[in-house]
């Protein structure tokens, strides 16, 4: 998955901070450590939902360009097949069977 958990704590703690100094001028010590844990597991699961949907989009995106390359290495590695859909010219049906004495001129010897 994309990142590790230290992203994910990297923003639950940034959470922390942030609701531990804006909520301590107004509130008792224990109100706000109990209301920056909250920020901080809020922010733990959403970072986490955002690195999951994150991998899923590049995860597809990476799909994709590999199956493109793919087709693209399958295109190059034989140029005679078309689209699977037309199947007007594919390397089967161009090929046409020639007969062993067709490919040797017959000599002939003129006996006069």
């Amino acid at each position: 998955m994309v990142g590790n958990w230290k992203f994910n704590v990297f923003f639950g703690l940034v959470a922390l901070v942030f609701t531990l100094l804006f909520s301590l001028p107004n509130n008792t010590w224990q109100t706000t450590i109990f209301r920056g844990s909250i920020g901080f597991f809020i922010f733990y699961i959403l970072a986490y939902l955002v690195r999951t949907i994150f991998f899923l989009i590049i995860s597809r995106k990476t799909k994709q360009v590999i199956a493109s390359e793919i087709e693209h290495e399958n295109e190059a590695a034989d140029p005679l097949r078309e689209d699977e859909e037309s199947n007007d010219f594919t390397f089967e049906n161009q090929f046409e069977s020639i007969p062993l004495h067709a490919l040797h001129k017959e000599e002939k010897t003129n006996n006069l």
